[in-house]
Order: C-alpha cells, then structure tokens, then sequence
C-alpha cells in the first residue's frame, strides 16, 4: 500500500506544471553570445594568409565552445592559437579543434593569442573594408560577425587621449 502511495506522488511530480516548468528551463537554457570589436589586419596584395581578432562574451548560465569559424575570403578558416614552443622559445602558431566559452566569461581573440586565420586567401584584405565572418558554437549555433580590416598592428577603436591628457605647448617651454 505504503509504494502505491509513493508512486502515485511521484507520477504527480513528474506530471505537475510547476516540475515540468523547471525541466524546461533547465533544458532550453542557452549560452547568450555576443561578439565585439572584430578586426582584421590588412593585407598585402598576394599573400595568402590573414587574421581576424575579437572578443567573444558568454553572458548565458551554460558553457559554450567555439567550434569552427567561415569566411568567404580564404578557402580555408580556422581556429588558432598563438603559443611559445617549449623547445627553442620561439612563438608558433597551431589549429585548435575548439575553444571553450566558459558561462559569465569573455574571451579575447588578439595578436600573440587565440585567433581566427584565414588561409589559402582569395583575396587580401584591404583597409576600411569589413570580411564576414561565420562562428559556429557547439549550442549557439552560428553567428555572423563583419570584422573591419585596419593597419596592421592596430586595433580599432584604442583608446582616445584627452585634450588634458597631452602636454601643451605652454607646459612644454616652461
């Protein structure tokens, strides 16, 4: 009598709304990503390589991984990153399979780091232009940013000095 009790609450559990709500969010929850300042460096005219930088935000609850990246300016688009090798101390550059977005966290893809590469180019990337860019995320899914292609070694939108910031010719002569 005592276990038909007993299942009887829990089929009623297991069928509530209230239950059944939670359930839902638990399984719909999505990592919430949001991609910005992405750069690319300009390129000269016959080379086949470039890269694109950003910085990528998981402000959701779940985790989240960037699994592959597309462009339509190089045949080839990957994932990289930028490390010193152990041997001889001097800095390569190797594929990576994915690069995991933990929730609440940002990542910075950036010179001398993780980095979207673009090989086998098209053609190069011209300043002032914009290169589309596909990130596909393991539970995000795909996401479509433009990267704006600058100087090489500049990253858009530095840091802005104020008037009262520079020396003025006054303090100068004193």
């Amino acid at each position: 009598m005592m276990l038909r009790i007993v299942m009887t609450v829990l089929v009623v559990l297991l069928f509530s709304p209230s239950y059944s709500f939670a359930l839902d969010n638990e399984t719909t929850a999505k990592p919430e990503i949001t991609i910005e300042n992405p750069y690319a460096f300009a390129t000269m005219p016959g080379a086949t390589t470039g890269a694109a930088f950003m910085i990528i935000k998981n402000t959701g609850e779940i985790d989240d991984r960037l699994i592959a990246a597309k462009s339509n300016v190089a045949e080839i688009t990957e994932i990289h990153e930028n490390m010193i090798d152990p041997d001889d101390g001097t800095m390569m550059m190797r594929k990576i399979k994915a690069l995991d977005l933990k929730a609440g966290k940002i990542v910075s893809l950036e010179p001398k780091g993780y980095h979207i590469m673009f090989i086998k180019m098209k053609k190069p990337l011209i300043m002032d232009q914009e290169v589309d860019i596909v990130l596909t995320f393991e539970n995000a899914g795909n996401i479509k940013t433009s990267a704006q292609v600058v100087a090489p070694g500049l990253a858009p939108k530095q840091e802005k000095v104020m008037p009262w910031d520079t020396p003025s010719e006054e303090s100068d002569a004193e």
